[in-house]
């Protein structure tokens, strides 16, 4: 009997959070797709001298500044990976029979790379936007609060400490270090960037 082979499905892609605003990512990916259209324009002006390292080169500055910016704007490599997927080669270039062939080879990398960077844009509204600046300082408003109900409900933690499951030992709390070691564990429920108080201990 034969068995059928069965083939996992791929996993779901994982869809990078913002570094910026939407807005902000929106406008940097189309400044740089502004920039390569303008330098497709240039490159076909009347008159433009057919020099391939020229071609070259001004691809692949445009091309490394797209990719700086991709990181700049994204916390992950999805959008990186699919601006730098190898696209369908055209061939060997023959620029010595053919004066026009790198210019047609730059172009129409240029054309494709300009194509992902407009499907990028498209998919900016499925990423998580960073926390705006509203909601960051409402946040910050509200920590004094969030301290203050911490410590009004300390002792009543401490007391549920000293209760265990199959009479294990209770977590003792002896003195002010153990204080200290049970504050900064709560106040990382709400805060990140927690500092010892820098006093020195009395005898």
């Amino acid at each position: 009997m034969v068995q059928k082979k069965t083939f996992a499905p791929p996993p779901d892609p994982v869809i990078p959070s913002l570094r910026v605003s939407p807005q902000e990512a929106r406008a940097k990916v189309a400044e740089r797709i502004a920039a390569g259209e303008d330098m497709l324009k240039e490159w076909h002006l009347p008159g433009r001298p057919l020099a391939d390292d020229m071609y070259q080169s001004e691809r692949r500055a445009w091309d490394d500044h797209n990719e700086t910016v991709l990181i700049s704007i994204f916390d992950g490599r999805y959008f990186l990976d699919q601006y730098k997927k190898p696209g369908i080669s055209g061939g060997l270039i023959d620029s010595y029979n053919d004066p026009t062939a790198m210019l047609r080879a730059c172009s129409s990398t240029v054309v494709d790379k300009l194509n992902r960077l407009r499907s990028i844009t498209t998919q900016i509204d499925l990423c998580k936007a960073p926390p705006t600046a509203e909601m960051t300082e409402t946040k910050a408003q509200g920590a004094p609060e969030r301290v203050r109900h911490i410590c009004q409900r300390f002792s009543a933690i401490s007391r549920q400490l000293q209760k265990r499951h199959a009479q294990r030992a209770p977590f003792e709390i002896r003195d002010e270090y153990d204080v200290q070691d049970l504050m900064h564990a709560l106040l990382r429920l709400d805060f990140d960037d927690i500092r010892p108080d820098g006093l020195p201990g009395e005898a």
